[in-house]
């Protein structure tokens, strides 16, 4: 993300001020919600319980796949990215060596938070 006299934009503010880039990132947010759709409808045929969450701490994301997942029943799990994230601040390695996929400790840490919700809401 982008500094400008110390305020952070975030994606939305950058393409507030592009029409072809706000255009190109709605494309994918929809073509995304289409799949989310589909894959819900296979699950449900298949009596699964469909979660999903969000890897990053980017408001991006966390602005919008709540929606996108409430308007499609789909169960969403907040915050992961940012327990993630906080893990990281602490001084634990969470990411794997080209600093974007997790490395054993990330994948420890999402499976726990996964876990936790699966027992607290009984699936």
């Amino acid at each position: 993300l982008k500094l400008i006299n110390g305020y952070e934009l975030t994606v939305e503010d950058m393409v507030a001020d592009n029409g072809y880039l706000k255009q190109l990132i709605s494309e994918s947010f929809n073509r995304t919600e289409c799949a989310m759709n589909q894959i819900k409808k296979v699950a449900d045929r298949y009596n699964a319980h469909l979660i999903v969450f969000d890897a990053d701490h980017y408001p991006s994301g966390a602005n919008w796949l709540p929606v996108v997942c409430k308007r499609n029943c789909i169960d969403y799990i907040a915050g992961v990215g940012e327990w993630l994230f906080e893990n990281e601040l602490r001084g634990e390695s969470v990411r794997s060596l080209d600093g974007y996929h997790w490395n054993q400790n990330g994948h420890r840490i999402v499976s726990d938070t996964l876990l936790h919700y699966i027992r607290n809401n009984k699936l």
